[in-house]
């Protein structure tokens, strides 16, 4: 018999993004499950937030993802957990900064 219900994977997601951000009601996550074995987690947030669900060094992220491991061991399900692009952020300014040696004027 299964402690965990349908979708605890999703459930602990949102409830740990939530808790490490400045603007909780503006966390979605979604789940999108294939049948295939694996499955997708996405995690959309405030622009400010990203980071804080990244954590330095990708901690929290990385936390994140070995707990949903742990949850959905059960069901022998892998996640993929995504974090998609920023709103308004701009890789090519960081691409250029990075260019010139890092300055992100």
């Amino acid at each position: 018999m299964s402690v965990l219900t349908e979708g605890a994977e999703l459930r602990l997601v949102e409830f740990i993004s939530k808790s490490v951000v400045d603007h909780p009601e503006a966390v979605s996550v979604t789940l999108s499950d294939p049948g295939d074995g694996s499955g997708l987690i996405e995690i959309k947030a405030h622009p400010d937030d990203y980071g804080k669900i990244i954590g330095k060094r990708g901690r929290i992220i990385h936390s994140i993802r070995a707990l949903v491991t742990i949850v959905s061991r059960e069901s022998r399900k892998r996640w993929n957990i995504q974090l998609p692009e920023r709103p308004g952020h701009d890789h090519e300014a960081e691409d250029d900064a990075d260019a010139r040696g890092g300055d992100r004027t």
